[in-house]
């Protein structure tokens, strides 16, 4: 948690959670980088805090959040952990790949 602001309650983390779970769902559209980023701040969560949670370093936390690395399945299932997060490669339907008949 941040320092500079005070300590939220288990309610008021909760209710993170819930916007972070609405913020994912609003925009699929969102490249990995920029979600991780949004949602480490929606959380409050300081760079140094993030990569500890996730174990790994903040050099490497700020170099995804900015897009210039390309994180492996596992960095990537390491940040979403602490997050309450998973990775899932969902295979779409038949139906949402054909046009809709004009």
């Amino acid at each position: 948690m941040d320092k500079r602001r005070k300590p939220l309650t288990a309610y008021e983390q909760l209710e993170l959670r819930e916007k972070l779970d609405v913020l994912i769902a609003e925009h699929p559209e969102c490249s990995v980088p920029q979600m991780l980023r949004q949602a480490r701040t929606l959380l409050r969560l300081t760079l140094e805090e993030m990569a500890q949670l996730a174990g790994i370093t903040v050099l490497t936390l700020k170099r995804i959040e900015a897009g210039t690395s390309s994180p492996s399945l596992r960095t990537i299932e390491q940040l979403l952990r602490p997050l309450g997060l998973k990775l899932a490669i969902v295979k779409r339907s038949v139906s949402a790949e054909k046009p809709a008949p004009a």
